[in-house]
């Protein structure tokens, strides 16, 4: 039982440490988006001096779409950026859902899930008036065929395995 809990526990530190991963990368190609976004805004204004200074008359046309030209840029980057990170979240909301393990306990010729077994703990607690679970610890017991369950440090009982 103990073994089950250090691999469900491994398991969830490798998620964890997947998703920490993919949200690096998603906010650092956020910054790059951006970076670039203000690299384009800056030489769009140096080129709209250095023709302002040519003469006057083109200086006020030229400032004036340079000028747009810069607004459009940053927020077409701004959106890119935005569209980069809500794509980023999305491939590691994707992932952490992809490696979710299907875990079953088997003794005695039967076989059960262990989310069916969770539920089942969930719905019990409910059924006996809980509310509210901040933490929940189910111990596996193949040979009692049952799950002992401790919710919220205070709130025991047990569930059949099948």
């Amino acid at each position: 039982m103990a073994d089950v809990k250090k691999t469900a526990t491994a398991k969830a530190a490798e998620v964890k440490e997947v998703v920490k991963k993919e949200e690096a990368k998603a906010v650092e190609a956020a910054k790059t988006v951006e970076t670039k976004a203000k690299e384009t805004a800056a030489k769009a204004k140096t080129t709209a001096k250095k023709t302002a200074t040519k003469t006057a008359a083109k200086a006020k046309s030229t400032a004036a779409k340079a000028k747009t030209t810069a607004k459009k840029t940053a927020t077409t980057a701004k959106t890119a950026a935005k569209k980069t990170a809500t794509t980023a979240k999305a491939t590691v909301a994707a992932k952490k859902t992809a490696i979710v393990p299907e875990i079953y306990v088997q003794a005695g010729g039967n076989q059960a899930e262990l989310n069916t077994i969770i539920e089942n703990v969930k719905k019990q607690y409910i059924a006996e008036g809980g509310k509210t679970i901040n933490k929940v610890e189910i111990y596996l017991k193949p040979e009692d065929g049952a799950a002992y369950y401790v919710i919220n440090g205070k709130n025991a009982g047990q569930v059949n395995l099948c």
